[in-house]
């Protein structure tokens, strides 16, 4: 384990570190979001191991912790696809439909009809 501690800030966290590319690095453990840059410690606290000051952006969150980038990038989310709708589903859709059609072209008949 290390310690990362935010920039101005004086509470240390244990994390596990990771770079995951040249501008990306990953902080597994109990850290709360903060927009501050870093700095990451050995576990006494006291041995600097790198400055991470540029690491202000959220790239993503992920289980567990957060990812950084250091220039200002964020993962592309990608929309999730709605799920297949099941067969009852969509007759009771169907349904709703033609019960609307009926009813407009009922009030079509008495319409033409010249009545109200």
């Amino acid at each position: 384990m290390l310690i990362l501690k935010y920039k101005k800030l004086k509470t240390p966290y244990e994390v596990e570190f990771s770079r995951i590319s040249g501008n990306v690095v990953q902080v597994l453990g109990e850290v709360p979001e903060k927009l501050a840059g870093f700095e990451l410690y050995r576990h006494d606290g006291i041995t600097l191991l790198g400055d991470y000051a540029a690491y202000k952006t959220v790239y993503r969150k992920v289980e567990g912790g957060l990812q950084f980038s250091d220039d200002g990038s964020v993962y592309p989310e990608i929309p999730q696809p709605e799920p297949e709708k099941t067969l009852m589903q969509r007759i009771a859709e169907l349904e709703a439909g033609q019960e609307i059609q009926d009813g407009a072209i009922e009030e079509l008949a008495v319409i033409v009809a010249g009545g109200e």
